[in-house]
């Protein structure tokens, strides 16, 4: 609990962290990342979750975790679902052939 409340502590200003889920691609037959990655944020009594980001070359997901003071898991969850919005739009643009960069095309 100590180490949990110094951790959290020197964070005080930060509302959460983001972290890579792994450190590459998922791992087959894992759908939350590497347990050596999520383990630590879980010692440290947090809310987390994690969000797919985009694919790898070999076509593997790439993965973060939203990482959380203990007791702020409604805030987080809002915070999770409006950053995978932001991932998500522009990866179902690119799975459509249309670009996620912005367009140098005026409108008119």
């Amino acid at each position: 609990m100590q180490a949990q409340a110094e951790f959290w502590d020197a964070w005080t200003n930060v509302d959460f962290l983001i972290a890579p889920a792994a450190p590459d691609t998922a791992l087959e037959g894992q759908q939350t990342g590497d347990p050596r990655y999520i383990i630590p944020f879980t010692a440290l009594g947090g809310p987390i979750a994690t969000l797919p980001v985009g694919l790898a070359p070999s076509g593997l997901p790439l993965g973060l975790m939203l990482c959380g003071k203990p007791g702020s898991d409604v805030a987080r969850l809002a915070d999770a679902l409006q950053l995978a919005k932001a991932i998500e739009m522009p990866r179902l643009q690119n799975a459509s052939g249309l670009s996620s960069r912005p367009s140098k095309q005026k409108l008119r």
